[in-house]
């Protein structure tokens, strides 16, 4: 053929869909379809191939993403049996929070053949003894939990202090040839996109700075995974973009593994069936995204314990998300797309500015000493907080749509907000909290 197909169309760009646009909406301004995200994006009505980034992005995923399964160890015996059962169910990697410091291994892991993709929650930050364990029963596909600075931020101190934790750590990757970056703290305390990348980003650029520079670690980075769809795709593809190259200026892999889970932030506890909508597309985001291994939240978590109902439930999301919706069938999904490739390079290059902001004030920690991240994060977390109370941000079942009818006290096996406890901390620690748990203690009161 010496034509295409499309020859005879007349192309069309920027100016004359806009002066269409602009036609179309008989008085009011294109400038009203504009809309301006938190971190200062703006989101046009339409995208064409002008929007696409003069160079590629050269993100390289084969999105053969893993399904992953939370067990919590009490008792051995127990998170044994429910780690075969999700195995043979189709799940591919298991996490395991360990309860204590002494764990019964050869019970926990019988019956699980060694390939298996572990991810270990210790609640010690020294590893060595364990990896050793593991080793020797042929388990090589092991992440341990190896981030004292989260431990930090979270809990306000160190495992013990400055000095011993970087130590332990340094052994720790030494030995794992690898080290881990928890960038949900960042996001389920209330930080934007921008806030989450440059934050998790110059998290993970202190340990850079405390390794020896003739050995390339991998990294995992463990994100939490928002409601904003199409900027959480972007998100994660700007993660992978951004370590690429700040890995290159301290001669680390390039690469990054990326376990992702959905956020805490929007979650309910009354019309709590709507968060397993809510769950369902932030792991699409994570698939799209090019994350691999993703972990689904039950949709009752945050009010109830374990029980295999809602185990059985979020499991199921991810195996149809991935055998029926064949959303591991495509590497780079989003590539090409005119809307998630603007959005990309606009949080690529926004993070990376704050990055070195960052750096340029000598780092992260100092940052959270001075108390400035928190500060920062908390003024994000009350501007998202303040839109939900305006029903600018909506939680189905919750600011709208109440069901006034429901009663939650006698059901909650667990407390579901944010716990407190008064203790002396060397920094003030990072907030994880749900938009809707003011909302929610003022409902259980009125029960």
């Amino acid at each position: 053929m010496s034509q295409t197909l499309f020859d005879a169309f007349e192309s069309f760009g920027t100016k004359q869909w806009k002066q269409l646009i602009q036609y179309d909406l008989k008085g009011s301004s294109y400038e009203d379809l504009l809309y301006t995200s938190p971190e200062d994006i703006t989101i046009k009505p339409f995208y064409n191939q002008e929007d696409l980034p003069k160079k590629a992005s050269e993100i390289m995923v084969a999105n053969s993403w893993q399904i992953g399964h939370d067990i919590y160890v009490q008792h051995e015996s127990v998170a044994n049996r429910v780690a075969v059962k999700m195995l043979n169910e189709g799940v591919n990697a298991i996490r395991f929070t360990l309860a204590r410091v002494q764990t019964n291994w050869s019970m926990l892991l019988k019956d699980i053949h060694p390939d298996t993709h572990l991810i270990i929650e210790s609640p010690k930050l020294d590893i060595t003894e364990t990896w050793d364990t593991l080793q020797k029963m042929e388990f090589k596909q092991v992440v341990f939990n190896n981030d004292c600075i989260t431990q930090l931020i979270q809990e306000g101190n160190w495992y013990q202090n400055t000095a011993e934790d970087f130590k332990t750590w340094l052994n720790n990757t030494k030995c794992l040839n690898y080290f881990t970056v928890d960038f949900r703290p960042y996001q389920n305390a209330g930080g934007h996109i921008i806030q989450q990348l440059a934050y998790g980003l110059c998290h993970a650029l202190e340990y850079a700075n405390r390794l020896e520079s003739d050995k390339s670690y991998e990294v995992y980075f463990k994100v939490a995974v928002g409601s904003h769809y199409f900027l959480e795709i972007a998100k994660i593809r700007a993660l992978r973009i951004l370590w690429s190259e700040l890995a290159k200026k301290f001669q680390l892999n390039p690469e990054c593994k990326i376990i992702a889970e959905p956020s805490k932030r929007n979650k309910t506890i009354f019309d709590y069936n709507n968060n397993l909508l809510r769950s369902t597309t932030e792991c699409m985001s994570a698939a799209i995204g090019g994350a691999d291994v993703i972990f689904n939240t039950p949709y009752d978590a945050h009010f109830k314990k374990s029980h295999e109902f809602s185990s059985r439930l979020s499991k199921n999301q991810l195996l149809i998300l991935k055998h029926e919706g064949y959303l591991d069938k495509v590497s780079n999904p989003a590539d090409g797309s005119y809307y998630i490739e603007s959005l990309t390079k606009q949080i690529a290059e926004k993070a990376l500015q704050l990055i070195k902001d960052i750096e340029a004030k000598d780092g992260l920690l100092k940052m959270f000493f001075e108390g400035t991240i928190q500060r920062k994060i908390k003024e994000q977390a009350n501007k998202e907080l303040q839109k939900f109370k305006d029903k600018n941000i909506t939680l189905t079942g919750v600011n709208i749509y109440e069901d006034e009818t429901q009663s939650m006290k006698s059901n909650m096996e667990l407390y579901p907000f944010i716990k407190t406890k008064p203790r002396k901390t060397l920094i003030e620690p990072l907030m994880q909290k749900r938009l809707a748990e003011e909302w929610e203690q003022n409902r259980l009161k009125h029960e």
